[in-house]
């Protein structure tokens, strides 16, 4: 497993942009339909990055979004469960086996 904390530098690692920029995605794993409960170094780095004010600051900024006023923020979208299953709910009644943007702004 790795040691490290962080992303990039050596020994644990230091925070940097690298992480930052991972994090959106990696956080998102509901959407990719990835369950993480059996990656023990994934989930303790997303609990490091979610630790961090910065970060909690930013997923909760409302109007994040290209639906505009009113849509779901970024936090929203990661812990909600039952906007996920409505989402997830949308693109089935859509006969698609598969959610996206459109499913998200109806």
């Amino acid at each position: 497993a790795p040691e490290g904390d962080w992303l990039c530098g050596p020994g644990k690692g230091d925070y940097s942009l690298a992480d930052l920029s991972c994090y959106g995605y990696a956080s998102m794993h509901w959407w990719s339909g990835l369950d993480v409960t059996g990656m023990p170094s994934l989930c303790a780095w997303l609990e490091r990055l979610r630790g961090r004010e910065a970060i909690r600051a930013a997923a909760g900024v409302p109007g994040v979004s290209v639906f505009g006023q009113g849509a779901p923020t970024f936090e929203d979208l990661r812990t909600d469960i039952a906007l996920q299953a409505r989402i997830e709910a949308s693109a089935r009644a859509g006969g698609r086996p598969y959610f996206g943007w459109k499913d998200m702004s109806q």
